[in-house]
C-alpha cells in the first residue's frame, strides 16, 4: 500500500476488500522504509474469510510521513490455484475500518483512495505431465497414461520441472524423489477427480544415493510369486505371476530376470484376475534377461482377497535347453512396489522360482501314398532317436525298424509297404 503524501500525514485507516474465492489473507507488515518502519500497525481480520480486512497505521506523536511517494504496508495473500491467468480487484472500503487520513493534531485530511488489480499466474499441478513437456494445467486421463510410461521407463523425464510434476506421491509430501507405482496411482486419482488438484511442489530430481539392495517385507502376508512350471523346449509357454492378495491392492511394479541362453521373452499379458488393468511392459533390456512390468487397476479399484493371477509372462525355451533354469524378481528396469487405491505403498514379499525345461524331440508324422506308408520327421533334432514299431499302442513289444530313412530337405523320410498287419510307430531316444 503506497502513499503519495503532502508531508503532514501522521495516521491512516482504511478497509481493503477482495474476492475471497480468489485470495486468502495471510498477513500484513509495516514497510521497512523510513519512516513507516516506526509506525504502529493494527489489522482487523475478523471478516477476512468473507473478503474484508481493516488496517490502522500511525506514526509516533508529532511525526509525519515524508512528502512524495512512499511505501506504507505490505499485505500478503495466497492466491487460489488455477490453470489460467486470473485477475482480481483489490478495492478500498469503510467496513470494518473507515477510510481516513489524519495529521499529528487529529485533524482529518482530505485523501483519495485508489484500488488495484492482482494478477495470479497459472499454477502447475502435481501429475500434470501431458502433453509434454509442460503439461496443459489440467488433470486428465492422458496425464495418468504419461505418468505410467515414466514409471515403466518407456519415456524418460527431460527436466526438473517434469520430474517434480510426475513425482506426485505421497500426495501429502508432493512426492518423495522417486518415480514409482504409487505416482501412477496418484495421477490416476487426480485424473478421476478422486483427489483435488495440488500445486506442483516437492523434489526436482531423484536423490543421488548408492544403489541399495531390495529388502522385501519378510513378515508380509501379501506375497508375489512365480509358478514353478515346466516348459517344453521350442514351445511357447506362459509363466503366471500371482499375488496372495489382502483385498486392497490397486497397482504393482516389479522386474523379472531370466537366463537368455535358455529362455527367449515373447510378451506379457494381463492375468485372468486383473482383466481391467492397464499394463506397461518395459522390454528395453529383454536381451539382457530383464523385463519390467507395471500394472494398475482403474482408479479406486482393488483385487479381491485370495491368490490372484496378475500377469502371464510368455517365453519360448530354446530347443537345445533342458533342465532347471532360475527365474526371479528384481528391481531394474522397474522397482518392486505394491500400491493401494489411495497411492500408499503396501508391504509385500516376493518369491522367485525355478522353471523346468523339458527336452523336446522330433514329431513323427505319417501319410499314405498308394500302397505305401510314408513316415517323416524333422532332421534338425532327430539325433539319437530311433524308429520303433509295435502291434499294440502300449506294452513292451517295441522293436527297431531296420529300414534306413532318406533325407529330403529338412525332413527324414521312410517308405514302408502297406499290408494287413496293424502296427504303431514311435521315435525313441535310448
Amino acid at each position: 500500500v503506497v502513499l503519495v503524501g503532502n508531508g503532514n500525514e501522521n495516521a491512516l485507516g482504511f478497509s481493503l476488500l477482495f474476492d475471497s474465492s480468489r485470495l486468502a489473507f495471510v498477513g500484513a507488515d509495516v514497510s521497512s522504509q523510513e519512516p513507516a518502519r516506526d509506525a504502529a500497525l493494527v489489522v482487523n481480520q475478523l471478516s477476512a474469510g468473507s473478503g474484508g480486512i481493516g488496517v490502522a497505521l500511525a506514526l509516533p506523536s508529532g511525526r509525519t510521513w515524508l512528502q512524495g511517494t512512499q511505501e506504507l504496508v505490505v499485505l500478503r495473500f495466497a492466491a487460489s490455484a488455477a490453470g489460467t491467468i486470473v485477475r482480481t480487484l483489490l478495492s478500498f472500503g469503510d467496513v470494518p475500518t473507515v477510510r481516513q487520513a489524519s495529521d499529528s493534531v487529529a485533524h482529518v485530511l482530505p485523501a483519495v483512495f485508489v484500488g488495484g488489480t492482482v494478477t495470479a499466474l497459472p499454477a502447475e499441478f502435481e501429475g500434470d505431465v501431458a502433453p509434454r513437456p509442460g503439461g496443459d494445467r489440467s488433470l486428465t486421463i492422458v496425464d495418468w497414461v504419461q505418468v505410467g510410461r515414466y514409471v515403466a521407463g518407456l519415456d524418460l523425464i527431460d527436466s526438473p520441472s517434469e520430474f517434480q510434476r510426475a513425482d506426485c506421491a505421497p500426495r501429502s509430501q508432493l512426492g518423495n524423489g522417486l518415480i514409482s507405482i504409487t505416482d501412477w496411482v496418484q495421477a490416476g486419482r487426480y485424473a478421476a477427480g478422486l483427489d483435488p488438484a495440488s500445486v506442483a511442489g516437492g523434489p526436482f530430481e531423484a536423490p543421488i544415493l548408492p544403489p541399495a539392495a531390495f529388502e522385501p517385507a519378510a513378515a508380509s502376508a501379501r506375497n508375489l510369486h512365480l509358478q514353478p512350471i515346466s516348459l517344453a523346449a521350442g514351445i511357447t509357454s506362459s509363466v503366471p505371476v500371482e499375488v496372495v492378495s489382502q483385498g486392497n491392492e490397486n497397482a504393482f511394479g516389479f522386474s523379472l530376470s531370466f537366463d537368455t541362453s535358455k529362455l527367449r521373452y515373447l510378451e506379457t499379458v494381463v492375468g485372468v484376475d486383473a482383466g481391467r488393468a492397464t499394463l506397461h511392459a518395459n522390454i528395453s533390456r529383454a536381451e539382457e534377461g530383464r523385463v519390467g512390468i507395471a500394472l494398475a487397476l482403474p482408479a479406486g479399484a482393488v483385487l479381491r482377497a485370495g491368490t490372484r493371477e496378475v500377469v502371464l509372462v510368455q517365453f519360448i525355451a530354446n530347443d537345445t535347453s533342458y533342465g532347471s533354469v532360475a527365474f526371479g524378481f528384481t528391481d531394474s528396469p522397474i522397482r518392486r512396489e505394491v500400491s493401494d487405491a489411495v497411492a500408499e505403498v503396501l508391504p509385500a514379499s516376493y518369491t522367485s522360482a525355478s522353471l523346468t525345461i523339458l527336452a523336446s524331440g522330433p514329431v513323427l508324422s505319417s501319410s499314405l501314398a498308394g500302397n505305401s506308408l510314408l513316415l517323416f520327421w524333422p532332421a534338425a533334432n532327430a539325433a539319437g532317436y530311433a524308429l520303433e514299431s509295435c502291434p499294440q499302442p502300449v506294452g513292451s513289444n517295441w522293436s527297431p525298424v531296420n529300414t534306413i530313412p532318406i533325407r529330403v530337405g529338412d525332413q527324414l523320410l521312410l517308405t514302408l509297404p502297406v499290408n494287413q498287419e496293424r502296427l504303431y510307430f514311435r521315435l525313441k531316444k535310448p
